[in-house]
């Protein structure tokens, strides 16, 4: 199986776990940990399952945040945005929103997608240059 697998034979195999044997035991001094100890070494897996757990619950309530503020900055943006097209005093459309109902009307009415001057235009609310 070793030979499908890796592509070697059962006694390059034993070589090599060999050389992992020893690097690993020869770590384990460095850190002053037995590896061979199952219970600790189940141990050290839970700690880090439990450590990515909560990381992973952090990140999903940053994100939960960041969407809650993203859709309440939207929400303000589109507020704002009415704010200027609106007279403060009566409430009325401003001239320059007129001005931008006009030039959109004539957009329109051009080849789909251009402006007068022949250039590009967006659908949107027309914006200086």
């Amino acid at each position: 199986m070793a030979e499908q697998l890796l592509g070697m034979d059962r006694a390059s195999l034993i070589e090599v776990l060999d050389v992992i044997t020893t690097e690993l035991q020869e770590t384990a001094a460095w850190f002053e940990v037995d590896l061979g100890d199952i219970a600790l070494m189940e141990s050290i897996q839970d700690q880090a399952k439990e450590t990515l757990m909560l990381r992973n619950l952090q990140s999903m309530q940053q994100a939960a945040e960041l969407h809650k503020k993203t859709e309440s900055l939207e929400t303000r943006t589109r507020e704002l945005e009415e704010e200027t097209r609106r007279d403060g005093l009566t409430g009325l459309y401003n001239r320059a929103y007129l001005d931008q109902c006009l030039l959109r009307g004539v957009y329109q009415r051009q080849a789909p997608g251009m402006a007068p001057d022949g250039h590009l235009c967006r659908s949107g609310p027309l914006q200086k240059r």
